[in-house]
């Protein structure tokens, strides 16, 4: 979600994304479905849980990395769950969900990073 200039070149940023995904998903290998250090690319699938109705509705969805340069960008896509009368509040928890995890990343990718001149 977003493109954000670090300051970091791309290796770093792409260990710092590999970082990330080990530490936020319980398995990283069960959750990275294609990893390529030359391109910066880390896709993978994912999946969560909100409460809907006073229920557990778990949902899936793929996950895409992308570094270049001194740029990092995080996507969400392709989620699935819950039944149809539910979807747009299925789809407004989700989405607060990603926006959780991007602002997560963007910390992790930035962590050290002095924007001092």
């Amino acid at each position: 979600m977003g493109i954000r200039s670090t300051g970091v070149e791309q290796a770093e940023l792409y260990e710092r994304a590999r970082s990330w995904i080990a530490e936020t998903y319980n398995s990283a290998e069960a959750v990275m479905t294609f990893d390529d250090a030359s391109t910066g690319t880390i896709k993978g699938t994912g999946a969560g849980y909100i409460i809907l109705y006073g229920h557990n509705v778990r949902y899936s969805y793929n996950l895409s990395i992308n570094t270049k340069g001194e740029k990092a960008r995080i996507e969400f896509s392709n989620f699935s769950g819950g039944s149809d009368s539910q979807d747009r509040a299925r789809h407004d928890k989700i989405m607060i969900n990603f926006e959780t995890l991007a602002k997560e990343f963007e910390e992790a990718i930035s962590e050290g990073i002095s924007t001092d001149w």
